[in-house]
């Protein structure tokens, strides 16, 4: 009697970037983090870029806005 071996199925990877990667469904941000990933509403964004626009990982729009005067500003 001869063992019967196991089905083997092959996936390929999926080519399609995840919002870790920068790239987001909506396209690619135009503004990143220093790690070079997308910004997501509610994140901190440096001063440098306060009044700025750019897409979120989702590639929904956000801008860098205070809150207070004396406050970190944040994407919204």
């Amino acid at each position: 009697m001869t063992p019967s071996r196991p089905a083997v199925t092959a996936t390929a990877a999926s080519s399609r970037p995840t919002a870790s990667s920068g790239a987001g469904a909506g396209g690619t941000c135009s503004i990143k983090t220093n790690a070079g990933n997308c910004y997501k509403a509610g994140e901190f964004c440096r001063k440098g870029d306060v009044g700025r626009s750019t897409t979120d990982a989702d590639g929904q729009p956000i801008t860098c806005t205070r809150e207070d005067a004396g406050s970190q500003p944040h994407w919204h």
